[in-house]
């Protein structure tokens, strides 16, 4: 399974490429993000060294041992996010998380993307 997540760590750079909107790819052992890469998503709670939420989505993966997907309402970091997470497993136990953070822009905003910046 390591070697799966330096696999997902190294791949990540290419990944939000992918992405048009703003998004974080990161991975968490079972107290504190471990890895964060982002793009264009600056959020002070998410960052490598930070501790975990409790009771949010990803101590939710972890404790749950299964993929957990979900939105981390504007509220929290200031912007509405799409959350998508799976437990890192090792040998039958969870060890972690990784998983990515989307920000889920409406709709009408999303369609004049450059209107809707600067409000």
């Amino acid at each position: 399974m390591r070697q799966m997540i330096e696999s997902f760590k190294a791949h990540a750079e290419f990944l939000v490429q992918s992405y048009e909107s703003e998004c974080i790819f990161f991975t968490s052992d079972l107290e504190k993000y471990t890895f964060v890469y982002e793009k264009g998503l600056d959020l002070s709670g998410v960052k490598a060294g930070v501790r975990l939420v409790e009771g949010g989505f990803l101590k939710r993966c972890i404790n749950e041992k299964k993929q957990v997907t979900g939105t981390i309402e504007r509220a929290v970091y200031g912007k509405r996010l799409k959350v998508f997470v799976r437990p890192i497993m090792e040998n039958g136990e969870v060890v972690g998380c990784y998983g990515v953070m989307v920000h889920k822009l409406h709709r009408v905003a999303q369609a004049f993307a450059d209107i809707a910046e600067p409000m």
